[in-house]
């Protein structure tokens, strides 16, 4: 018989659970409507499905990105080394409701899509373009589905089993961010 759960942990609240399964990678997800192209930090972002290939980003309906993928059914999750990382603060500290060049803003370069209207971010060291098959709400957050329609890496970063080049910015939560260290085998 096992001890009891009081004996080797003490109670937390739920909502610990945010924390808890932090560092997660940082994204900045990028979507348009007509003439306004948005940009938005997040690190609620992960693959959901091989075949097809489709990632999952989660998005409160508060945000502006969130009304502009609603509407256009496409978004795109530009992937930023650890260099990026103010421009990173910047997209995901000020709204593209209130600031319309916030892009430019946070020294960003668009680039143009190959299937989707949401631009591509040049800086990033890869892009994937998403069109949504679904939306399900979650809480206070909509989680979009997006089946991937097109996948853009930089030369020399990534291969066919991945390169430790690549540093990326994980986020732990409220202003706190790291990158990969050493390898562990």
């Amino acid at each position: 018989m096992g001890d009891n759960v009081s004996d080797k942990f003490i109670k937390s609240k739920s909502s610990t659970i945010y924390r808890l399964l932090h560092p997660q990678m940082t994204v900045l997800v990028a979507c348009q409507d007509d003439d306004v192209q948005n940009v938005m930090a997040a690190s609620w972002c992960m693959p959901v499905s091989f075949d097809p290939p489709m990632v999952a980003v989660s998005i409160s309906p508060r945000r502006f990105s969130y009304s502009i993928i609603s509407k256009t059914g496409e978004f795109t999750v530009n992937i930023p080394s650890k260099e990026l990382l103010e421009a990173v603060k910047y997209c995901g500290s000020v709204s593209g409701r209130d600031i319309r060049n916030k892009i430019e803003k946070a020294g960003l370069t668009i680039l143009n899509s190959e299937k989707v209207k949401a631009p591509l971010i040049a800086e990033c060291v890869a892009a994937v373009e998403c069109k949504v098959v679904k939306a399900v709400e979650a809480g206070d957050h909509v989680v979009f589905i997006g089946k991937i329609v097109s996948v853009h890496v930089k030369r020399g970063y990534f291969n066919e089993t991945y390169t430790e080049i690549f540093k990326p910015i994980l986020h732990m939560g409220s202003d706190l961010y790291y990158t990969i260290g050493d390898r562990i085998e």
